[in-house]
């Protein structure tokens, strides 16, 4: 091999090399939101791993605080879950202002959900319970009760029950026994506000909307309605 060979060889190698070092050294940063992408998109269900599992209209009698719930199939692994329960809630409060107060409310209660269920595909994959919307999910959550309570420790309770609004962002999971056994837990993070009334400097009252942020959890149990499967 002559001397104009050996540099030939040594320059497609420098090539080779550099090639190697563009692709690899562009790809390295890339490599662990790519890592992320497929452990994220690895916990959500595909068509093909779960063809066999759907959400399903669902209709319930709860016991916790007493009402009546109705989840209505939006798609494959969606529903609007919508409930009008009594609400069983308490307070005690000390403030210079209001006194010293305890007080229980037992309250008529609207809410509204759209869940998204996201794990249909591994309960199957794992032999478990899919029927009657049996999975977790993430959910937008939105509602009103109808109470007296105060909002915060500066207000008083009020004279008549007036709207109580709340908006949440929710995780939970929802199971539903083959013998009829129904139960729903779900915590999150919110907002809820009101009309309240509060106490003047001059010993008088002022009416004016207050909100604060929540932290909503909420445990139901009952039985589901219909045939069973």
């Amino acid at each position: 091999m002559t001397l104009q060979d050996n540099k030939a060889a040594v320059r497609s190698k420098t090539v080779q090399f550099r090639v190697r070092d563009i692709i690899f050294g562009t790809m390295k940063p890339l490599f662990p939101l790519t890592l992320i992408a497929v452990l994220v998109m690895s916990q959500f269900p595909l068509a093909t791993t779960a063809q066999e599992a759907s959400t399903e209209n669902v209709a319930a009698v709860t016991f916790l605080t007493p009402g009546f719930s109705y989840e209505v199939k939006t798609s494959q692994y969606q529903t609007l879950y919508a409930s009008a329960f009594m609400n069983l809630a308490a307070s005690f409060s000390v403030s210079s202002e209001t006194g010293t107060e305890s007080s229980f409310y037992f309250d008529p209660a609207l809410a509204l959900q759209y869940r998204f269920y996201y794990n249909f595909g591994k309960r199957v994959q794992r032999n478990r319970r899919t029927e009657k919307n049996s999975a977790n999910f993430f959910a937008l959550s939105g509602g009103t009760v109808l109470s007296k309570m105060r909002m915060s420790s500066s207000y008083f309770e009020e004279s008549s029950r007036r709207p109580v609004y709340h908006v949440a962002g929710l995780w939970g999971i929802q199971r539903n026994m083959p013998g009829r056994l129904n139960m729903n837990l779900s915590a999150g993070l919110g907002y809820r506000w009101a009309s309240s009334t509060g106490p003047l400097p001059d010993g008088g009252k002022v009416k004016e909307n207050h909100g604060r942020l929540i932290v909503p959890f909420d445990m139901g149990l009952g039985i589901w309605l219909g045939r069973r499967e």
